[in-house]
Parts: structure tokens; sequence; C-alpha cells
């Protein structure tokens, strides 16, 4: 089962937001289309949510890079994921239920 598993992970594209993280924002945008639509009228809130992702990973970094925290309480609270965040939206629940399927298939 492990070389099911592993061999059916090779097949999934790189997430779009490591290829973000690692500077390959033509490949993430690529993957984003991919992943959403192809229409035309679906760009603006692709490119969007392109511009949310890189927004995201550049206060990661920020966070990360200051040993002290500048950022009020409320600030850090709003930063972290909830575990509703994995079922509050469709694309977020299809993603959950794939991994867990593809996590129950493993066992």
């Amino acid at each position: 089962m492990v070389a099911v598993d592993s061999s059916g992970t090779m097949l999934l594209p790189e997430s779009p937001r490591w290829l973000l993280s690692v500077g390959r924002t033509e490949e993430a945008r690529t993957t984003l289309y991919k992943f959403r639509s192809k229409k035309a009228e679906h760009a603006a809130a692709i490119e969007a949510e392109l511009a949310d992702m890189k927004l995201q990973l550049d206060w990661g970094e920020l966070l990360l890079s200051s040993p002290e925290s500048w950022l009020t309480t409320t600030e850090q609270e709003n930063l972290t994921s909830r575990w509703v965040d994995l079922v509050n939206t469709r694309p977020n629940r299809r993603r959950t239920i794939v991994a867990i399927m593809v996590q129950g298939m493993a066992v």
C-alpha cells in the first residue's frame, strides 16, 4: 500500500504556495489556473488569490525573521489557522476529503 500511496503522490502537481515560496511564480500561476478555471472571467479572482498567497508568504518571512514579535495578540491570532479552515470553503472541503481518502488507502 505504501508503494501505491507514494506513486500516487508523484502524480500530484506542486502546491502553488510552495512554488511561490521558491520563486517559481509563473509555474504557481499556471497551477492555479489548472486547479481553478481557465475561463477569462475567473482571471481576476485567480490573480487576487496569487497576490494573497504572496502577501501571506511575505508576512511569514517577516514574522520568522524577527525573534521578538511586534504584533499584538489579536494580530497573532488572525495569522494562525483553525481546524474549521479545512472545511469552510468548497475547495478546502474537497482537498480535505481527498487527503483523508488517500491516507485511508495507506492503512
